[in-house]
């Protein structure tokens, strides 16, 4: 068995997919469909060779670098013969190629040269060009690289030949591609508002592969974009069905999660009713190609990000929360709030290899150029710290200021502390426990219904999983040399009271701050959304200290 050529493009370039078509003094060989060479004057059909002389062509268009050893070439296509009838057939072959090619004064298409067999370097091959422009298309969620790739695609690998073992790996390869570069699509055109155009390019992939959870994905997503969460949820229903009878298997994690993430919103209890609708909600990339969701509104002066805790954030599910809608919309008075979810977290991507501080600045690095602002002022709390430490200290002259509620510096500060190894301990065992528990935590002494809300933001901001990713990530997580950097002016805000991270933990981080200035609030809440009307005058008041951002 031999590896197709659609391995063997090399690292496309943007600028491959955007090739022009190949110089008309040049053949190409082509397999995508039947088999034909293109000459500057006219085609060659297979018919145009013999049986020999077409199977060498096909076996060399589809092999990696288009060159084999003739001894492979003799045991593939003549794999019963001795190795001497081998050579006869594979040279008898050759001068049945050039033989057909000789009116156009091509002699040497195929070459033998120290018993390689090869494509002439000047033969191009469409299976490569496809490959190649698929390839510089496939994550990076750009619609016109998809679709010059997809133009290329004029039908599957020798569609005559599908029961030759290599043309059958040849043709799954280039069909994972097409699969590839329609989902690419589909999100891209889902990520840019278009929901209807990307459910009915992910149905394409669908009606070929019904097992194939992407698609599934993207078409609840969009039914759940276009305001319709029970057809998202009866396709999930749906995926679940085909998977079980003929898979015999559940949905992926990604899957199932997305589902309760849209049954979570739509069986919120409904909001009071203003504000009407929730902001919308956008997508763009980090430098890492993780897709992030984020909200831009208000006012256009005075820009403040708001950076979320690496495993709580739900746009769409925050709003829904009286409390968390009131501190939002508090914070943001006056100015643009600028909002987004972390990567793995909410609505933004949840499949994430890494989560750390590190991957938050990417994170808050994408949102910030999305916004196109040239300075921000920043707010952030206990572990939405780390990522906005670092990015301070790495783009100074993008922040104007900086807000830090409670902040920790090293990750072991928290895994270190009984509360947070309790909760942790919950979230492996007792999932709906510990997001209850962990409501407690951030909202102190409150028993209202507000726990409950906050309890399913939680559940819907995260997994399992992602929470312990993220665990590991605290205990190598440490700022502390990045806060001397921080020449901008620093609001430290804390509860001295709150059960972590520790006062001192907090104390130790303001010391190492050269231009700070810190306030303490009463309470025990590890948020301070439960007192909007006392804390965001306060954040204002520095904030506004300093004039415009922009």
């Amino acid at each position: 068995m031999i590896r197709s050529s659609v391995r063997d493009t090399g690292s496309a370039s943007v600028a491959a997919a955007r090739a022009p078509a190949r110089p008309e003094s040049m053949p190409r060989v082509c397999v995508l469909g039947r088999l034909r060479v293109e000459l500057p004057a006219c085609t060659l059909e297979e018919s145009s060779f013999s049986t020999n002389g077409a199977l060498l062509l096909k076996l060399l268009a589809t092999s990696p670098g288009h060159a084999l050893h003739r001894e492979q070439v003799t045991e593939i296509l003549w794999p019963n013969s001795t190795a001497e009838q081998g050579y006869n057939a594979l040279y008898k072959a050759l001068h049945q190629i050039r033989t057909a090619l000789r009116a156009a004064e091509l002699h040497d298409v195929v070459q033998v040269e120290r018993q390689i067999v090869r494509l002439a370097e000047w033969v191009s091959v469409d299976l490569a060009q496809f490959a190649a422009a698929a390839r510089a298309a496939r994550g990076s969620r750009r619609i016109d690289l998809c679709e010059a790739a997809l133009e290329r695609y004029e039908a599957p690998v020798l569609v005559d030949d599908e029961r030759i073992s290599w043309v059958a790996a040849a043709r799954r390869e280039v069909d994972e591609l097409v699969r590839d570069l329609r989902l690419e699509l589909a999100e891209a055109h889902l990520d840019r508002g278009d929901a209807r155009f990307a459910c009915t390019v992910a149905q394409t992939v669908l009606d070929v592969d019904p097992c194939e959870e992407r698609a599934h994905r993207i078409v609840m997503r969009a039914f759940d974009a276009g305001g319709d969460p029970a057809r998202a949820l009866e396709q999930y229903e749906t995926c679940t069905d085909v998977l079980r009878r003929r898979g015999s298997r559940a949905p992926s994690r990604a899957t199932s999660e997305l589902a309760r993430t849209i049954d979570a919103r739509a069986t919120m209890p409904p909001s009071r009713p203003e504000p009407a609708t929730c902001p919308p909600i956008r997508f763009t990339q980090s430098s890492d190609h993780v897709r992030i969701a984020y909200q831009r509104f208000g006012s256009d002066a005075r820009p403040l990000v708001e950076v979320p805790l690496i495993t709580f954030g739900h746009l769409q599910c925050e709003w829904d929360v009286d409390l968390c809608r009131d501190w939002h919309l508090g914070i943001g008075g006056g100015r643009t709030l600028v909002r987004f979810d972390g990567r793995g977290t909410g609505l933004s991507e949840r499949e994430v290899a890494e989560v750390n501080s590190e991957a938050t600045t990417r994170d808050i690095a994408a949102v910030v150029d999305a916004t196109e602002f040239d300075r921000v002022d920043m707010y952030a709390a206990l572990d939405g710290c780390l990522g906005a430490i670092r990015f301070a200290a790495d783009h100074p002259t993008r922040i104007r200021r900086l807000v830090l509620w409670a902040p920790f510096t090293r990750g072991c500060e928290i895994t270190s502390h009984p509360m947070a190894q309790a909760l942790h301990e919950m979230a492996s065992r007792e999932w709906h426990w510990q997001c209850q528990s962990r409501a407690r935590a951030f909202l102190g002494d409150r028993r209202d219904t507000c726990v409950n809300e906050v309890a399913r933001v939680i559940d819907a901001s995260s997994t399992t999983e992602f929470v312990e990713l993220a665990w590991h990530a605290y205990e190598r997580a440490d700022v502390s040399d990045l806060l001397p950097q921080l020449t901008m002016p620093v609001l430290v805000a804390y509860r001295p009271d709150a059960p972590m991270p520790a006062r001192t933990s907090v104390e130790a981080a303001i010391n190492l701050l050269p231009n700070v200035t810190a306030v303490p609030f009463p309470g025990t809440a590890l948020l301070p959304i439960d007192a909007t009307e006392e804390v965001v005058p306060v954040l204002h008041r520095f904030l506004d200290a300093g004039g415009a951002a922009r």
